[in-house]
């Protein structure tokens, strides 16, 4: 079974360089998700820094609450280098500090966000990314994968 059939994947914010302003990530609905993973991939930056957080509402246009997450980033600084797949150790975000900071620490490394979506604040079904505009250069793109709580319908099929 291939990972689109398992799991939903979301794209969420377009490539974009965040420094034409704050930019507010595509809401993703996540009502029947048991959790979310969220994938940043950031390319050239400057030394400048932006504040990058999850936030979770009722709808997808009204984001009210910061979320618990925990995250990881790429180890290495150059995505093309052996060893681009290994992550540093998980860093926890409660809600009261819900922010990671991204500057030219981050140029050319991807950052794995990993979301409990029974951390959200009850009724809360939506969440989305959202970044500060600190940067005046600093190009981004995500899309978040949802664990469905429910098994995803298969059909067997028969072949001869």
């Amino acid at each position: 079974m291939y990972l689109s059939e398992q799991y939903k994947i979301v794209p969420i914010i377009e490539p974009i360089d965040t420094g034409d302003g704050a930019q507010t990530g595509a809401g993703v609905n996540v009502e029947n998700a048991h959790h979310a993973t969220i994938i940043i991939l950031f390319g050239d930056q400057n030394d400048e820094t932006t504040q990058v957080s999850v936030r979770s509402g009722t709808a997808h246009d009204t984001m009210a609450a910061n979320v618990p997450f925990t995250y990881a980033k790429r180890a290495n600084a150059d995505i093309k280098a052996v060893g681009a797949d290994i992550l540093t150790t998980d860093v926890e975000r409660e809600a009261s500090e819900n922010y990671f900071l991204a500057n030219s620490d981050l140029e050319d490394r991807l950052v794995v966000i990993e979301v409990p979506v029974a951390a959200l604040t009850a009724g809360h079904t939506w969440i989305r990314v959202e970044s500060s505009d600190t940067a005046t250069k600093q190009m981004i793109a995500a899309l978040a994968i949802l664990q469905p709580r429910y098994a995803p319908l298969t059909t067997a099929v028969q072949t001869t």
